[in-house]
């Protein structure tokens, strides 16, 4: 049980890490494309 509730919160940590650092990349690119 331990082993699953691990597993879900890693996978959900590393989705939300992975789509934070995409915007902020994102956003730093059109940041430079427009200025």
């Amino acid at each position: 049980m331990a082993a699953i509730l691990h597993t879900t919160v890693g996978r959900a940590i590393a989705s939300y890490l992975y789509s934070t650092v995409s915007n902020t990349e994102l956003y730093n690119v059109a940041s430079s494309v427009c200025a």
